[in-house]
């Protein structure tokens, strides 16, 4: 089986920002990030086509993204998702449609959320709940879980992608919640014998995921669908993550790809020992385990200043993966292959593919 190189393309390294020659900059654009990652060895794509509660493809249930024009519900006369997916495989790349499936709003993106976002089709208070780091549609509801679901069935549907990706956003913690839980609050109320909230958070992220993976198979058996949860398996199952139970059962997901974002001299959180812990939780050898490699952070003082002290860590940490029998991994992100401050880096990266 070939080894899954991927790299992570946000809607931060696709935004243009402008109503004038929108297509020819989103094209070029996305041309050089094919050629960067052609150059370095990657064979799949994890693209970010819903970001905001929106969509960068015309969409009969979300709003135009921001990225192409600025401003959400803007139609930019073209079908960006349909010019990557054609482009990826005319360059034998893989391409997988990342969603966040439950975000709507962050601080800082969308500026404005437009009119005909989902977001206003529901009760502000009951199907939503608010964080410091902005708005997210609420799961446990089965309408949200079906406006989730039939939006991935639109995708699958109607365009030849070979996956479908979700990352960590799911519950937000709860220290950073600014709302209650209406949800919760009406289980607890009617329940005698209530779950704990955590129980109940993977339940309802469980419900949603099986949805999710059942409507997937349904339409194209061949269209894989995986995760890309936290790195943190305490925090994975605080946000409703149960990853444990997707690495174990049929009917969830075809991989799971963590977010094991450190470096391997990091103390905290070292990433042969955590890269391990992920490995051991696997019981089902048929969903299959990559990694996810911190590319954002090379050259920079992060993890105490562990990335300055070397220039190959990358390149043992894929081989570290290897010795542990992971299947593949992906970078984040697209956008950082071509900061002068990851050449080196990226250059003893290459030396292991």
């Amino acid at each position: 089986m070939e080894e899954m190189r991927g790299l992570w393309i946000s809607f931060m390294d696709l935004e243009v920002k402008s109503t004038e020659n929108t297509q020819q900059k989103f094209e070029d654009k996305f041309q050089n990030i094919i050629n960067q990652a052609k150059k370095h060895k990657i064979n799949n794509l994890f693209v970010h086509v819903r970001s905001h509660g929106d969509a960068l493809y015309p969409s009969k249930i979300f709003p135009w993204s921001h990225t192409l024009t600025g401003e959400q519900g803007i139609n930019p006369s073209f079908d960006p998702l349909k010019y990557m997916i054609e482009k990826s495989h005319e360059n034998g790349l893989k391409f997988h449609a990342w969603i966040n499936p439950l975000r709507i709003k962050t601080s800082v993106a969308p500026t404005k959320i437009c009119e005909n976002n989902p977001y206003f089709r529901f009760d502000s208070k009951k199907h939503m709940i608010y964080h410091t780091g902005g708005i997210c549609f609420n799961p446990a509801f089965e309408e949200i879980q079906n406006l989730v679901t039939d939006g991935v069935k639109e995708i699958v549907e109607n365009y030849d992608v070979d996956g479908i990706h979700f990352d960590d956003y799911f519950y937000p913690e709860k220290k950073s919640t600014t709302s209650s839980d209406a949800a919760f609050e009406e289980y607890i109320r009617t329940e005698k014998n209530p779950m704990t909230e955590y129980s109940w958070r993977q339940k309802n992220i469980n419900d949603l995921i099986k949805k999710v993976y059942q409507s997937v198979k349904e339409i194209n058996p061949n269209v894989e669908f995986g995760i890309s949860p936290s790195g943190i398996i305490s925090r994975c199952y605080e946000q409703g993550a149960d990853v444990k139970r997707w690495f174990s059962e049929k009917g969830y997901v075809d991989y799971v790809c963590p977010q094991i974002y450190w470096s391997t001299d990091f103390q905290v959180m070292p990433f042969e020992k955590t890269a391990k812990e992920w490995k051991n939780i696997q019981k089902n050898s048929e969903v299959k385990i990559y990694s996810g490699l911190a590319l954002y952070k090379v050259g920079t003082d992060r993890d105490e200043n562990t990335w300055k002290n070397q220039s190959d860590i990358l390149k043992r940490e894929v081989e570290i993966l290897r010795k542990f029998g992971y299947n593949g991994f992906a970078l984040f992100s697209s956008r950082y292959l071509e900061f002068p401050e990851t050449q080196t880096e990226l250059k003893n990266f290459l030396s292991t593919m």
